[in-house]
């Protein structure tokens, strides 16, 4: 008998007919209270108003004084839980909502508000949606209620306090403070506006900013970048890192004047101005699903399952402890049963939605990979093309002769010949070696003839002189391993002026490894020489 073949008529009608629970955001802060003498009681408060005007429904006193209760209205429903012990204090709330437009739709909010003696209270939100549809067209946005509870206290995410509100800088230093902003690895994400000042009518007034600061209150921090301080910006992080012209960037956490360019999403001015609406949903959709990858479940956020699972236990063992009847016992294990049922769902949800997911990023993943290599194909074609024909593509070429915007240039002028490790990236920014047009001179050779040597032979580069003082060799002793976008290379050669000083305004030394995946010269450090046991 073919089981899978009797039911898959089955399946597949269950399938049609099966509601998914997606979650599509996540808010992790600290209620920094400022005068108010009860700040976790004033959030509490703020939601079940929140809660009741969705709801409908007047809620019992026991609500009001912040005890656990449950209220179910047509569809409309709030369960709220308190525990509370010598060492905490933990109030759990879910809310459904059905969609006001779309039938069979349903939007969860959960809400956790905990506080111990010693930190100040800290918030959690959830809000998840189930329905029928196999994708959804949502733009997110927090709940009302953030809003109010960030009127009355701070909201603080790390170092950086959340508000509703676009921050725009006025000075240098002010520039130079968002800088150190963009690098610190506890914050999150900040999107800026650039300036354009080449249209009289900005670009990026035609974006309502406004709206997305409020969309994504405790998400993202929104910045304004007026032109005139985009050259600024652009001087300190690089070219290709920096935003201008009207375009819109996500600065992820975690991003450093060594980052790849493009983990950071780029909007540009053009698309903006064609389409604000399209790229402010687009932003907000990113934020939302970021904010679900970068926290962790009952870590930073707190389930409501998972504190309504505690305080059943909690109570189970308090009843049994004064004796509670075998009728008592039993109706107290049904509803943990339950409670434990609930949290098995939640979480089979969560386990399908993040090999959704993973599935996802693996496609997109193997699509990049594909067009990376088809590119390659083609700019090795064109390159041959070119020398068929005695045409040289770097016949225009000109040195750089200071630091400022090196690794720009390196990536602009051979892209796709030649990369800068991250260690290489921070070598450069301000090195003692003054001879910059001889580094640059050098970087040019890997990028050409030694690739070529590289790809398609033609005699040995070791003790290759590339110009009077000046050679490549292998590294020897000093060969070491690093990483570059994944995969572990060698690098097994460098560049170095002669003479056996070590001192950094004379000595140069440029290491490097062939790849052989992305065909190109990758320079693991620069330009000075490198301290190691051997060395």
């Amino acid at each position: 008998m073919d089981f899978a073949a009797t039911s898959r008529p089955y399946a597949r009608r269950v399938d049609s007919v099966s509601i998914q629970e997606r979650e599509i955001l996540r808010i992790v802060a600290s209620l920094e209270n400022g005068q108010l003498p009860k700040p976790m009681e004033v959030a509490i408060n703020q939601v079940l108003i929140w809660a009741q005007k969705r709801n409908g429904v007047k809620f019992p006193e026991e609500a009001w004084q912040g005890n656990s209760f449950d209220c179910l209205s047509g569809g409309r429903t709030i369960h709220c839980v308190r525990l509370r012990s010598d060492e905490a204090d933990l109030w759990a709330a879910r809310c459904d909502d059905p969609d006001k437009d779309v039938p069979g739709r349903v939007w969860t909010t959960e809400v956790t508000i905990g506080s111990d003696p010693i930190s100040s209270p800290k918030l959690s939100v959830r809000l998840l949606v189930s329905s029928r549809e196999p994708k959804l067209h949502i733009s997110p946005h927090v709940p009302g209620f953030l809003h109010k509870i960030s009127n009355m206290m701070n909201l603080k995410n790390g170092s950086f306090f959340a508000n509703a509100e676009i921050w725009t800088p006025t000075s240098l230093s002010d520039i130079e403070v968002f800088v150190a902003a963009l690098e610190s690895p506890d914050r999150l994400p900040i999107v800026v506006i650039s300036g354009d000042e080449r249209h009289t009518s900005n670009v990026s007034l035609q974006f309502d900013g406004k709206k997305l600061a409020r969309a994504m209150l405790g998400l993202a921090h929104v910045v304004f970048l007026p032109s005139d301080f985009t050259y600024h910006l652009t001087d300190m992080i690089g070219r290709s890192r920096s935003v201008f012209h009207g375009a819109i960037r996500i600065y992820k956490p975690g991003f450093t004047i060594d980052s790849d360019q493009f983990e950071h999403p780029l909007f540009l001015g053009d698309r903006v101005l064609v389409d604000p609406d399209a790229v402010l949903t687009e932003i907000s959709i990113f934020l939302a699903a970021d904010s679900v990858k970068r926290t962790r479940l009952e870590r930073q956020v707190v389930s409501f399952g998972a504190v309504r699972s505690a305080a059943l236990l909690v109570e189970r063992e308090s009843r049994f402890a004064e004796g509670a009847s075998d009728a008592e016992r039993f109706d107290q294990e049904l509803r943990r049963a339950d409670a434990l049922d609930f949290q098995l769902k939640s979480a089979i949800e969560q386990v399908n939605q993040a090999m959704d997911l993973a599935q996802s990023e693996e496609e997109r993943a193997r699509s990049a990979e594909a067009q990376l290599h088809s590119m390659r194909v083609r700019i090795r074609s064109l390159e041959l093309k070119l020398l068929s024909k005695n045409i040289n593509p770097d016949s225009d070429l000109l040195y750089p002769d200071v630091w400022t915007g090196f690794a720009d240039w390196c990536e602009e002028k051979f892209v796709g010949r030649l990369s800068l490790a991250p260690s290489a990236r921070r070598g450069v920014r301000s090195p003692q070696f003054g001879d910059v047009s001889l580094v640059a001179r050098c970087i040019h050779w890997l990028a050409s003839q030694a690739r070529d040597r590289f790809i398609n032979g033609g005699g040995s580069i070791a003790n290759f002189s590339i110009e009077s003082g000046v050679e490549n060799a292998p590294c020897g002793g000093d060969e070491f391993e690093f990483y570059f976008q994944g995969r572990k290379l060698s690098a097994a050669w460098h560049i170095k002026t002669g003479g056996n000083t070590r001192d950094p305004e004379k000595c140069l030394r440029i290491y490097y490894a062939f790849d052989d995946v992305s065909s190109q010269i990758v320079i693991a450090d620069m330009p000075a020489h490198r301290h190691t046991d051997a060395s």
